[in-house]
């Protein structure tokens, strides 16, 4: 799916999270923005989709992550307190350059203070154009794909990722 069209998808699913509270209330975002290819022994990769929608929740018209503190860096990776405005959880951004045209950034859920809403997590998550960067080797995609399922399509991604928790329905 072309980038343009990808975000109008990811831009529903955030506005879905939106209508319903935060996206913290959601299991299946804090999955999605916390891919890092560390997690997976690879190397170094991004997700499209987590990065689509991490940018909105950060820096979007409707972002509901605050800066709390000035970055701090680390072997060239730059790391932001963030605290959501709906809720109050507190979330660490990661971020860092590779090359010109490859970098990454992640979250992580220092205090989650939301009580969970959308659908537990299920694997594979299915993404429609997955990752991006430099080319992992067949062993290290072997172990992706039991966690992620790229080339899903648009309605297997939105159906998954505004999947609300049975008592929610």
């Amino acid at each position: 799916m072309e980038i343009p069209a990808l975000q109008k998808v990811v831009e529903g699913i955030y506005e879905h999270y939106l209508s319903r509270g935060c996206p913290c209330l959601f299991p299946r975002f804090r999955k999605l923005v916390t891919f890092n290819f560390e997690d997976y022994g690879m190397v170094p990769t991004a997700c499209l989709e987590s990065h689509l929608i991490i940018d909105l929740a950060l820096r979007g018209p409707k972002k509901v992550y605050r800066a709390t503190s000035e970055p701090t860096s680390d072997q060239g990776e730059s790391t932001w307190l963030h605290e959501c405005s709906r809720c109050g959880s507190m979330i660490a951004e990661h971020y860092a350059d590779y090359s010109i045209n490859m970098f990454r950034e992640y979250l992580d859920f220092v205090e989650l203070k939301a009580a969970d809403i959308g659908a537990a997590v299920a694997l594979p998550l299915p993404v429609i154009n997955g990752v991006f960067g430099f080319e992992p080797d067949p062993k290290q995609k072997a172990a992706l794909k039991k966690s992620f399922h790229w080339g899903a399509n648009e309605a297997e991604f939105v159906t998954y990722m505004t999947a609300m928790a049975p008592c929610h329905r």
